[in-house]
């Protein structure tokens, strides 16, 4: 049953994001409208949404119990950043119930990566099917959420490095770190590419970096890494967990879409100088910088949730520049059947991580159902516990 509805909710809303993004790419009198549905959609859907990631009944909790009856000072001395805390003290101004949080969560979200887009409009229907279909808004951007806010402003600031605007770079990246501390990291990123745009263009050594981070995964590397970048854990506010590994880790898991990923995105590595010659663009040239970075860290730090976090401002430029390569791959298949078949495999290995997102949805909590759906609450909880205690938490 849950199965059937998530699929229902899911493909319904990635399709109407689709196709109202892409009558939103023209300018017309109903533009804004156009462009303001995939966001509206977007908040209430995931905004509703119950029980979805292991960081959601700790959120609940503190918002129906630990904040009740604080005032706002006393609010900023809890462990949350000030952004989170005006969003929650607000919420509780008006007497919200706590799905008001997650509501302006996904909303701040998906306005911000419509944001990063708003000069490549034509691009947006693309990142938000890759945003969908990957799994990262199904369950990613349900933990972590703090995090994943502060990402989204770091999106929204490359704009900000191309136009070498320093001003609105610096009000972005202060943003983030309201939302997040470990955001502090980013900073330099504006005059990493300032005046260079892309980094990364030999794809041969691409590759070679790229098979070497996915043949780590089968070594345990993650003591010799801690021992290097303990400092840095401390740094960015996870020093914590350094004194317990069991904290650290979760088993690595490989199956036949791990592979696919893996062939797809070493495919989206070998056309990136056509992708980016392509669409000519200095955002999209940083955009895959940020993606190349985020794919090693990705294989490299796998089985560390730790590292993955510290990392996560490359890890979700994944999706990002996933999207892009669909839209490229979409006005390039005809050209040749060197075109075709790559493009034909990018777009496989979307729809069959879409397919396990759903088949797993269950086991991982990404089913969907609404605060409202009471029934299904305590069935959702089972599944959260024993998600948390296969983890090993």
């Amino acid at each position: 049953m849950l199965i059937i509805e998530s699929i229902l909710v899911y493909t319904t809303l990635t399709i109407a994001m689709f196709f109202f993004a892409k009558l939103g790419e023209k300018p017309s009198q109903m533009q804004a409208v156009y462009n303001a549905i995939p966001i509206i959609l977007f908040t209430l859907v995931f905004g509703l949404r119950y029980g979805v990631g292991v960081d959601y009944a700790n959120y609940v909790m503190e918002y129906d119990e630990w904040f009740e009856g604080l005032t706002f000072t006393e609010m900023l001395k809890g462990d949350f950043e000030p952004g989170l805390v005006v969003i929650i003290y607000l919420c509780k101004l008006f007497h919200w119930p706590s799905y008001m949080l997650f509501t302006f969560v996904s909303f701040i979200q998906i306005i911000l990566i419509h944001a990063a887009f708003s000069e490549q409009p034509q691009l947006r229907k693309y990142v938000y099917l890759a945003f969908i279909f990957l799994g990262i808004a199904i369950t990613d951007f349900t933990n972590a959420i703090r995090q994943h806010i502060a990402v989204c402003f770091f999106m929204c600031s490359l704009i900000q490095i191309e136009h070498k605007n320093f001003g609105k770079y610096l009000l972005l990246w202060i943003c983030a770190c309201l939302f997040h501390k470990s955001a502090v990291i980013i900073f330099p990123a504006y005059f990493i590419w300032r005046n260079r745009s892309e980094w990364f263009t030999n794809t041969i050594i691409q590759t070679a970096i790229l098979i070497g981070c996915f043949a780590s995964t089968f070594f345990d590397i993650l003591p010799a890494l801690m021992t290097i970048f303990q400092k840095l854990i401390e740094l960015v506010g996870y020093g914590n967990y350094l004194d317990d590994i069991t904290n650290l880790t979760f088993d690595k898991q490989f199956g036949f879409t791990k592979y696919i990923e893996f062939f797809s995105l070493l495919t989206i590595v070998l056309f990136s100088n056509k992708i980016k010659k392509h669409f000519n663009s200095d955002l999209v040239n940083i955009m895959y910088d940020l993606f190349f970075i985020g794919i090693c860290c990705k294989y490299l730090f796998m089985g560390s949730m730790l590292f993955r976090r510290m990392a996560l401002y490359f890890i979700d430029f994944y999706f990002v520049f996933y999207g892009i390569a669909l839209a490229y791959f979409k006005d390039t298949f005809k050209e040749s059947i060197k075109q075709l078949l790559p493009a034909l495999f990018v777009y496989f290995t979307l729809f069959v991580t879409y397919a396990k997102q759903i088949y797993y949805c269950e086991t991982f909590t990404g089913a969907y159902v609404t605060y409202f759906q009471k029934s299904w609450h305590e069935t959702k909880d089972i599944q959260r516990e024993e998600l948390i205690d296969s983890m090993g938490f």
